[in-house]
């Protein structure tokens, strides 16, 4: 603690009549100050502290030991676990039980699961693989059009006999022309041929 007072000579009056300037009354506070840390520090903390050590710690563990501890193992083992165990119980039956419904409601997830379980040893190994080769009762699925039934009377390539064909176009006439061709090819040439004769003659 400083205090400046600018060299101002202050009186403090104590009582009616004791009187000290203000530079007198600050050295007896400082030096209260250093011999209250002292005190403190050499003998009020130490003091405490034992004190603390001795009696207060002790109180705390012997209040502890004999008598917040068997009232809270009293309050454990009275209230609170009659209080829990149904609940727990009923969690574990949820979890487990599998003779019958929980809590006269529903069955439990193992139940489920149990019943899951069953389900997929009966499924069909399609059910799980996908594969066309692993059903059973197969169709038998035609590889050539010969192995259909024509129920509906689609024309054929025998009923085209005698009609023009693309195979059989006549694009042109020649000496080669054949009479099998459509129209004759080989009638007409030999048509044009004695036209031509004919005009020749002329």
């Amino acid at each position: 603690m400083q205090c400046d007072f600018d060299s101002v000579n202050i009186n403090a009056v104590i009582g009616e009549s004791a009187k000290m300037d203000v530079p007198q009354a600050v050295n007896y506070i400082k030096s209260g100050e250093v011999e209250i840390a002292n005190y403190v520090n050499g003998t009020a903390k130490p003091a405490i502290d034992a004190y603390v050590v001795s009696n207060v710690y002790p109180a705390i563990n012997n209040y502890v030991t004999n008598t917040a501890e068997p009232v809270i193992e009293a309050y454990v083992t009275n209230t609170a676990l009659p209080q829990i165990t149904p609940y727990v119980t009923l969690a574990e039956e949820w979890a487990t039980k599998t003779d019958g419904t929980v809590d006269g409601s529903e069955y439990s997830a193992r139940y489920y699961a149990e019943q899951a379980a069953a389900l997929f040893v009966t499924l069909a190994p399609v059910a799980t693989s996908g594969s066309y080769d692993d059903l059973s009762d197969k169709p038998t699925i035609p590889t050539k059009t010969s192995d259909l039934i024509n129920d509906s009377g689609f024309i054929t390539s025998s009923a085209l006999t005698g009609y023009q064909t693309t195979s059989n176009l006549v694009t042109s006439v020649s000496s080669i022309s054949t009479d099998s061709q459509y129209p004759s090819a080989k009638c007409m040439y030999d048509l044009i041929g004695d036209i031509e004769t004919l005009l020749s003659q002329v």
